[in-house]
């Protein structure tokens, strides 16, 4: 896969004040910036093109690997039939319906 490059100064500007990374040396970052432009898989690909293994799967936030096509497709679908409902004495069915699931392939108690 090409990805192309586009220059760096589109991605950051001289001053960090517009945008804080709270997990990160702001000044180390300012001085040696390490951007993520694209995603896919289990690689990411930064500012200069170059691909390189997300070791830490987002965070462990995309276990299942970026840019999945049948996970965004579910996600899309739920957030049009609903997006969020707030956990203060309202339930929706399908977090019900997946804690059922879950409960189903686990071992007891649960």
């Amino acid at each position: 896969m090409n990805v192309v490059a586009k220059p760096l100064e589109q991605f950051v500007t001289n001053s960090l004040e517009q945008h804080w990374m709270p997990f990160t040396a702001n000044s180390d970052f300012k001085e040696s910036p390490r951007l993520v432009t694209k995603s896919e898989g289990m690689y990411l690909w930064n500012q200069n093109g170059d691909r390189l293994i997300d070791g830490s799967s987002g965070l462990f936030n995309v276990a299942a690997g970026h840019g999945r096509q049948e996970i965004a497709d579910a996600v899309y679908a739920q957030m049009l039939q609903n997006d969020y409902t707030a956990p203060f004495q309202l339930g929706q069915p399908t977090s019900f319906a997946l804690a059922a699931k879950l409960a189903n392939i686990l071992p007891e108690p649960f």
